[in-house]
């Protein structure tokens, strides 16, 4: 069972980056390495770091002082990275937070989810400053659509709209869209962190 032993999984996509700090003279070490070649292949981010004339548990020996430290250094550092990170998409006042309803051509409605799915995908996994890119239906009426954009800043913003994928979003479209709104808003929580 993966819970025992995680070389046991088949899911991962509840994995986060992970870090993995072995002990060199460790009976475990052969594992820890066949672990981080597993979430790699399954598209985690991973880093697996070998402490040299290390043995298990050397974080804890007496007399191991150098080694604790280089292994408490290392989790402080991929720790430090990592909130760097989370402080890079929080809400400021400088953010821009986009609010829309559209109302769709119901016999076009499967061409323009493929459309906006494909651009909000792109958006999130190449543009940095793209944070958020989410689209919601009305159960009762499929064709209108909701969507919620937050950017970074203006600077980040004017990027996305000059983008290829935005732009074949834009044009190909227009044709399928009936109305657009787009909703007076203010973000009331200018702290909040993008996951």
């Amino acid at each position: 069972m993966p819970e025992v032993s995680p070389l046991l999984a088949k899911d991962f996509y509840h994995y986060p980056e992970t870090l993995i700090v072995a002990a060199e003279c460790d009976v475990l070490h052969d594992q820890g390495k066949a672990f981080a070649s597993l979430l790699a292949q399954n598209g985690i981010a991973v880093t697996h770091i070998t402490i040299p004339g290390t043995l298990h548990a050397f974080m804890t020996y007496p007399g191991m002082e150098k080694a604790y430290r280089s292994g408490l250094d290392a989790a402080v550092k991929f720790l430090q990275k990592k909130e760097k990170e989370t402080m890079k998409t929080s809400v400021t006042p400088a953010s821009i937070v986009r609010l829309s309803r559209i109302e769709v051509d119901p016999a076009r409605l499967p061409e323009y989810l493929t459309l906006v799915t494909e651009c909000g995908k792109k958006s999130m996994a190449q543009e940095p400053g793209v944070w958020m890119m989410y689209s919601m239906q009305e159960k009762a009426h499929p064709e209108r659509i909701t969507i919620l954009e937050i950017y970074a800043d203006p600077a980040a913003y004017e990027n996305h709209i000059k983008t290829e994928h935005f732009q074949k979003y834009k044009n190909e479209t227009r044709e399928m869209v009936r109305k657009l709104e787009l909703l007076d808003q203010n973000a009331l929580i200018p702290s909040m962190k993008m996951k």
